[in-house]
């Protein structure tokens, strides 16, 4: 289960990284490991029966979705 937290955090990590960052090989790079972290993820949520973990990955999905049709400039963090 611990295995499973940090996968989550490394995937609220990689959103940060793709909303913040530039377009690029990074962001495509980035993309990708957020893609196979969140797969991984739900099939471990399956084989742990944690249904809660499964809908909130397809968010991650969803979010990883929009990310491919924002803007190609780099978001500014507000001061």
């Amino acid at each position: 289960m611990l295995l499973v937290i940090g996968s989550s955090l490394a995937l609220v990590l990689d959103a940060f990284i793709l909303w913040f960052g530039g377009r690029g090989w990074l962001f495509g790079v980035f993309w990708v490991l957020g893609l196979l972290g969140a797969l991984g993820t739900i099939v471990a949520a399956w084989f742990l029966h944690a249904w809660w973990l499964a809908a909130a990955i397809v968010f991650v999905f969803a979010g990883l979705i929009v990310t491919l049709a924002g803007p190609s400039q780099p978001r500014r963090a507000a001061a």
